[in-house]
């Protein structure tokens, strides 16, 4: 039988009951008879069946296996997707021979009409061959039972024929241009992503799964299954027909569409295998940088296609699409659901039944949003702009956890939700004031417990965005571009009316940030974890234009909407391509400056370098017709830090008397300057000079036995010093206290006024009569000494051994966690021994050596021979000590053949 034959022909229900009467044996020697798809899927269905017990409606079943072959129509383009979903809405069954007949004829003829369109404006010449890196094996080692290959970069150019290893800086570039392709053991190598190549859409995706290739090398891959457990990708596979072909380096792939349109201006790599083959191939154009234009070809490639198919492609394994100004790289939640459950996958071992964890995205991550305040400060004398601003966005959006069958999809059964993980948010917020022309710091957070210290510095302009905005840089032009888009709402738009969407009235910003990586904290619990950047990593540049647009202005303030574009100019060939990040946010910015001083406040000015010290109090007079209740409240001296000054202010007092006048007089006697700061204390004496007409109260203060009562005053002082921090200390003095300094300084004193008041009167109260019969129990006064620390003595520590001699490198550890240190410090350094101390007592000895280690004696554990100097730390070492060895020969003088 053959695809293409009718329903009742393929699979119906008395073919599905007739394969179920048979035994295993019989349906295993009839699959490699060489059956039709259909057939060969309701075969493994009915084994998956034996093996789980669960068994599908026989019309369900028959529905499923023959809705692949009656969309074979789009499966081959001759059908668009958009076309099935207008006709399934409108009530078409799309699944009817005849109606997909009818659509692939008209399809096909407007597909002509497009690529004959398409070849006369866009066909392109055959580009020139350009020279292109490729990474070989030219050599290999065991290492724990496993052959590793080594690998060297060579730079080949196909003109001349001339090959020779490449440059560092040319390595560099093919490191980056290659690093997707190596499958990681821990982190997805990837995500779902569409590109566009000449306008037409290209999807290259992968679904997250639990499943993983197990070694990184190329025999290891072929020789070893999928290990399961970690999250990564799903959808490659190697079948035994082709496993030979396969090299390392397989972890993106394209679907059926990348096949068949040619791959002009995209970067393609290649997989060979064999000593000596191209591991890895790179294009490289005259210029490092520039978009590569070689296709290079390899062995077969399996990448996905859906919930199960697979296919072999002879081409690339990643697509870099051309740079347009429209889109690039778009990322998508998830592929589409796609019908074809039994079809090449179930060849490879696929089942229906196996349970699949699947995580969907909610929602799209959301734009991040700020909030920044300025305001102007006057410092020494001249106007500065001082802000703060808090950023808030999401790293991650919220998923849902799923857990069903390919088969349950198929049929439309709602999986199981297991989980559903929140979003991961940041906050990135200014720790130090952002002063005009100087850098600063910020804080990020990201979610619990971590967080990020940078360095911020930059410079900026405004700049007139209707004149010469055609002749500006590219990069320019290209966030101009994109700043404009954002008030389109993505619609795209042209050079030339940017300036026009824009508008006059909207201020537009050109700038230059610079950000430094400094360090990382993490808290955990009571400890905090402090790490370092990775060196080469730490600097990040961006160009940027923003626009500013007044929303609202009032006498103190004004709230504007501010929008950012961001372009990433960290390398030098930074191009006008890509995604541009967008900030959007509210500029609050605050009208009146604060000032150093008011008319009605005293002033105290200070010259630096002598202690001459200029003191100007005006005379309060009191009111002639005062209150007749002295009115409550504590009056005290209040001092006041602002910029440069201290200020003090001087509240009036009130107090009552018959056809009195009293006047105030303030002296100011002692003042003591020590490193810097001068205070004035103020001693008031008061007299008599007749009663009050009525008692007054007033607060009492014991503080000495000469002092009984004592006034507040509050005066204002303003103390100009090199300090810019706020403070505000609040001083109750005492009457009648004196002190003597024998300091001397140069002082101006004025007219010392006094207050004429009659002596209080002051109220005693008499002491508490206890209740007859009881007595008034005292307890005596516990006195608590000072708690001592409790040291906790449980632990690990770790000791590595280094020219003979064991040093101790990590305490206070746990028992796995003790282990892992060792085992990583001896992995990645010449080291090969350490060992485990125990901080009180002893462990048992009856736990697991770790792998690739043997036991020594006690708690020491040894590298095995086979797995040394096989890491990148442990030849760099090597690398180290050479290169320090004969820089120390080079210092070395040589007279008469002796040194």
């Amino acid at each position: 039988m053959v695809n293409g034959a009718g329903v009742g022909e393929e699979v119906s229900p008395d073919v599905v009951r007739e394969f179920r009467g048979k035994t295993t044996e019989q349906l295993v020697f009839l699959r490699g008879r060489g059956l039709s798809d259909q057939r060969v899927a309701l075969i493994d269905t009915i084994l998956s069946e034996r093996e789980t017990g669960e068994q599908i409606p026989e019309a369900e079943l028959v529905q499923a296996l023959e809705e692949p072959r009656r969309l074979e129509p789009v499966k081959r383009g001759e059908v668009t997707q958009a076309e099935l979903e207008r006709l399934r809405r409108a009530g078409v069954d799309v699944f009817d021979p005849k109606v997909l007949s009818e659509l692939s004829r008209r399809d096909i003829a407007a597909f002509e009409r497009q690529r004959q369109a398409e070849a006369q404006v866009t066909e392109p010449t055959k580009p020139e061959e350009q020279p292109f890196l490729e990474e070989r094996q030219i050599d290999s080692f065991e290492r724990g039972g496993r052959t590793i290959p080594v690998t060297q970069v060579f730079h080949i150019d196909p003109k001349t024929g001339e090959e020779r290893k490449a440059t560092e800086e040319e390595r560099a570039f093919f490191r980056e241009q290659t690093s997707v392709l190596q499958a990681s053991e821990d982190k997805p190598p990837g995500v779902l992503k569409r590109v566009f190549i000449k306008g037409k859409e290209i999807k290259a995706f992968f679904e997250e799964k639990e499943a993983q290739f197990v070694e990184r090398s190329s025999i290891g891959r072929l020789e070893t299954p999928a290990r399961e457990g970690i999250d990564v990708i799903a959808k490659v596979a190697f079948p035994d027909t082709i496993s030979r072909e396969i090299a390392a380096g397989v972890a993106k792939g394209v679907v059926v569409d990348a096949i068949k349109h040619p791959v002009i201006t995209a970067a393609t790599f290649g997989v060979g295998a064999g000593v000596g083959a191209g591991l890895k191939i790179v294009s490289q154009s005259i210029k490092l940088g520039k978009t590569a234009t070689r296709v290079a070809k390899g062995g077969g490639i399996l990448v996905g296609t859906g919930i199960g198919g697979l296919i072999v492609a002879e081409t690339a394994t990643r697509v870099i699409a051309a740079p347009t100004l429209e889109k690039k790289g778009e990322e998508i939640g998830k592929t589409i659901k796609d019908v074809v459950v039994f079809g090449l996958g179930a060849r490879v071992g696929a089942r229906a039944f196996t349970i699949q964890t699947i995580r969907t995205p909610l929602r799209g991550i959301k734009d991040p949003t700020f909030v920044e305040v300025s305001r102007i400060k006057n410092i020494g004398g001249k106007n500065v702009k001082v802000s703060g601003f808090k950023i808030t966005g999401e790293v991650r959006q919220p998923i849902v956890i799923t857990k069903s069958t390919p088969i349950g999809r198929a049929l439309g059964i709602t999986p199981k939700i297991d989980k559903i993980i929140p979003a991961r948010r940041f906050v990135t917020k200014t720790i130090t004031p952002v002063v005009e022309g100087e850098s600063f710091l910020t804080a990020t957070r990201v979610g619990r417990g971590r967080v990020k210290i940078t360095k911020v510095s930059g410079i900026g302009e405004e700049i007139d965005i209707t004149k010469g905005l055609e002749k500006a840089p590219s990069i320019q032009k290209f966030l101009s571009i994109k700043l404009a888009e954002d008030i389109t709402k993505g619609v795209p738009v042209t050079i030339e009316r940017v300036p026009k969407i824009i508008g006059k009235k909207q201020q537009v910003f050109r700038g230059a940030i610079e950000t430094e990586k400094l360090f990382e904290f993490k808290t955990t619990g009571r400890r905090i974890d402090i790490s370092t950047p990775k060196l080469g990593k730490t600097i990040e540049r961006f160009q940027t234009i923003s626009r500013i647009k007044l929303l609202k202005e009032g006498k103190r303030a004004s709230i504007s909407e501010a929008v950012i574009t961001f372009k990433d100019i960290t390398f030098p060939f930074a191009k006008p391509t890509g995604k541009v990040p967008k900030l959007k946010g509210i500029i609050i910015d605050i009208k009146e400056p604060i000032t150093k001083g008011k008319p009605d406040v005293n002033f105290i000015k200070t010259v630096s370098g002598k202690q001459t010290i200029n003191i100007q109090t005006p005379v309060t007079q009191l009111p002639k017709t005062l209150p007749k209740e002295l009115t409550k409240g504590t009056i005290g001296t209040t001092i006041k830090t602002t910029g440069d000054s201290i200020k003090l202010a001087s509240p009036s007092i009130k107090t009552s008397t018959d056809k009195t006048t009293q006047s105030i007089k303030l002296s100011q006697d002692n003042i003591q300057t020590t490193k810097g700061i001068t205070k004035t204390k103020d001693k008031i004496s008061l007299a008599s000079t007749e009663r009050l007409g009525k008692a007054f109260k007033t607060k009492i203060s014991q503080r000495t036995q000469q002092l009984q009562n004592s006034i507040q005053l509050q005066k204002g002082i303003q103390l100009q010093k090199g300090l810019q921090k706020e403070k505000t200390i609040q001083e109750q003095k005492p009457l009648q206290r004196e002190k003597i300094t024998q300091q001397q300084k140069l002082i101006t004193k004025f007219a010392t006024p006094r207050i004429t008041t009659p002596p209080p009167t002051i109220f005693k109260t008499p002491p508490p009569t206890p209740l007859p019969g009881k007595k008034i129990m005292t307890f005596p006064r516990l006195r608590l000494g000072t708690p001592k620390s409790i040291k906790t003595t449980n632990g690990f520590g770790v000791a590595v051994r280094r020219f003979g001699k064991f040093k101790t490198i990590a305490g206070g550890l746990s028992l796995p966690r003790a282990i892992g240190v060792g085992r990583e410090r001896v992995g990645k350094t010449l080291a090969a021994t350490f060992k485990i101390i125990p901080t009180t007592g002893s462990i048992s000895t009856a736990f697991r050596t770790p792998a690739g280690f043997r036991r020594g004696k006690g708690l020491t554990f040894i590298e095995r021979r086979g797995l040394r100097l096989s890491t990148i730390g442990e030849t760099r070492e090597i690398t180290t000590a050479k290169r320090r060895k004969r820089r120390a020969s080079l210092n070395k003088i040589t007279i008469g053949g002796k040194i």
